[in-house]
């Protein structure tokens, strides 16, 4: 396993319910891939984008980088929280639902508000990804 100090951090997600705290690089960081790092998608706004979606996938199963392997514990009401340029920003989880693994995934969410959004393979099943929405519900200075 590669030292941390390999990579460059721009800001820390933090799931309180699964213990989850992993930094994550900038989306054009070459180590912004999921073999190496919770990973932002292409397509996705940073937190401090109005009623943007910021967009996160890593992987679940064993090993080192399978940062994402406890999400399915969570919750509707459960708490994310991202530390991003001297800001906290809360989420809270509305939605989880299952989809089909095939390098596609539909994005379910309220356009007004400010989201994050998380993805990952589903627990034991290998066709299935979990994709899990939570709305901002407060930003605060660091």
């Amino acid at each position: 396993e590669p030292p941390q100090t390999m990579y460059s951090f721009v800001g820390i997600l933090e799931i309180p319910r699964i213990g989850l705290k992993q930094g994550f690089v900038s989306k054009d960081d070459r180590h912004n891939n999921v073999e190496e790092n919770i990973t932002i998608l292409p397509e996705a706004a940073y937190p401090d984008q109005s009623a943007g979606n910021f967009i996160l996938a890593a992987h679940s199963g064993t090993g080192a980088i399978a940062y994402f392997n406890e999400l399915y514990h969570l919750q509707e009401r459960d708490k994310i929280v991202v530390y991003y340029q001297q800001k906290k920003y809360s989420y809270q989880v509305v939605k989880i639902y299952q989809q089909d693994k095939n390098g596609t995934i539909h994005i379910y969410r309220d356009q007004s508000q400010s989201t994050i959004t998380l993805i990952t393979c589903t627990n034991h099943n290998d066709t299935k990804q979990t994709v899990y929405i939570a709305n901002q519900v407060a930003v605060e200075n660091m």
